[in-house]
């Protein structure tokens, strides 16, 4: 990376690559950075419309969104431009994605004062809104979408690391207890790959 940064929201892009937006810099400010990721190089990729740390990026259709951070905007990128098209119903930082058809589920987080325990879909063309709730408010999950079911692993609850498994069905919105990890843990990355989900670090 161009510098050290913690919390980016990450996107595949391009061939193989991946494009790095915003985060926090080694002074813990929020930075307005994008980045691209290609051919094990990087390079700037223009800049944001404001600093925006720990939010969430996903890939719907041919477009990439980037929702929450600092605050609850929606933004678009088209080509390397960013649009904002719509917020998610409060400021969401250090929240979990995962996407299934053509949404994104933003679950868990936090607005700067709170925890959140929500699970909001974001569909392109129509107004983000809470779908779901967690039993419990959720600080840094991770989440991995596989069979058109979410898996949320993880996180914390005022500062406790939990070791629960949630499934998230978004064709009911149901949420169920599904299993549990060997520890606590949160601030982790889970991948679906194969068939299974890797929860890593």
């Amino acid at each position: 990376l161009s510098a050290p940064a913690s919390r980016i929201a990450a996107v595949p892009f391009g061939t193989g690559g991946a494009l790095f937006m915003g985060g926090f810099d080694a002074s813990g400010a929020p930075t307005n950075t994008v980045q691209n990721f290609q051919d094990a190089h990087v390079t700037a990729a223009g800049t944001l419309p404001s600093a925006e740390g720990s939010a969430v990026a996903a890939s719907l259709g041919a477009n990439i969104y980037l929702l929450g951070g600092e605050g609850s905007t929606i933004y678009q990128l088209t080509g390397t431009s960013f649009t904002a098209v719509g917020s998610l119903p409060a400021a969401t930082a250090d929240a979990a994605v995962a996407t299934v058809g053509g949404t994104a589920y933003v679950i868990g987080g936090y607005t700067r004062t709170a925890e959140l325990n929500t699970i909001v879909a974001f569909t392109p063309g129509s107004p983000a809104q809470t779908v779901a709730t967690l039993p419990v408010a959720l600080r840094y999950p991770a989440a991995a979408a596989l069979g058109g079911e979410v898996y949320i692993t993880g996180g914390s609850t005022a500062g406790i690391a939990s070791a629960t498994v949630y499934r998230f069905d978004p064709a009911t919105k149901a949420v169920t207890s599904f299993a549990t990890l060997p520890h606590g843990r949160d601030r982790e990355s889970a991948r679906a790959l194969d068939g299974r989900i890797y929860v890593i670090g």
